[in-house]
């Protein structure tokens, strides 16, 4: 049996490490009895590229990360988290679109794990006082910066699940996400989905978002849970073990 995340190494890794990580994914799905992709766009790439995985695999959605039920918080006001440094998180764009729109809602941001240049462009459009940056923070201290923030904001296009994103609307935050199949899956109608493009397109949109409201947050974020998972691999795991069995789910 096997869990896969994403297949981004395809596109943000280069030419040597890409043929590894192929590999070494192909070795693995020939091997595994069955394999759970954690979203649906996981799902279809994967079978898109090893077509022979379509009869032996099926969609298991992660929990809710670090958060949990009584982790839902209202957050404060204007206060706005990014989170990491890859340049697939797309952080350096969404504070530039920051920085040029200059919205009237926002008030501070707090910054996790993210590029210099990220927190540079913050620091010059809106004063050092209004940012606050972490670095190696606990799982502990991850939560109560979800709970601090009011918006979480996610430009990244090569998300294998979206976990932040998860745990931001765990953590009460309202969820500004771009707009795509992914995002539609997992967040529902309970995230802000703009429309990606370029600097001033995301600019425009971050001005005056069109904000969801509280039951259809809390509701979607109720619905994720480990259970489900824990309960799906343990059934699978169980029928691994018993002869002649066909898996399906």
């Amino acid at each position: 049996m096997a869990i896969i995340y994403d297949l981004r190494y395809r596109r943000t890794r280069n030419f040597p490490t890409r043929v590894y990580h192929h590999l070494n994914l192909r070795r693995t799905v020939r091997k595994a009895n069955y394999v759970f992709a954690i979203s649906e766009r996981t799902r279809e790439e994967l079978v898109d590229l090893f077509p022979y995985c379509a009869g032996k695999s099926s969609v298991l959605h992660l929990g809710p990360g670090n958060m949990n039920e009584f982790d839902f918080a209202k957050g404060e006001e204007g206060t706005v988290l990014l989170v990491g440094r890859a340049d697939y998180k797309r952080n350096e764009l969404v504070a530039n679109a920051f920085a040029l729109a200059r919205p009237n809602w926002v008030r501070r941001f707090l910054c996790v794990g993210v590029s210099d240049e990220t927190f540079q462009t913050l620091v010059e459009a809106f004063g050092y006082a209004a940012c606050e940056r972490f670095n190696g923070v606990s799982e502990a201290d991850m939560r109560h910066i979800y709970q601090r923030a009011e918006v979480y904001v996610s430009a990244s296009m090569e998300e294998g699940f979206g976990l932040p994103s998860v745990e931001a609307l765990c953590g009460g935050c309202q969820v500004i996400a771009i707009r795509q199949p992914l995002t539609a899956e997992v967040l529902g109608d309970a995230a802000v989905l703009i429309e990606d493009g370029g600097l001033s397109k995301l600019a425009d949109q971050l001005r005056k978002p069109n904000w969801i409201n509280y039951t259809t947050r809390h509701n979607r974020a109720s619905t994720f849970s480990w259970s489900p998972f824990v309960e799906q691999l343990g059934v699978a795991l169980e029928l691994l073990i018993t002869p002649d069995v066909d898996i399906r789910f």
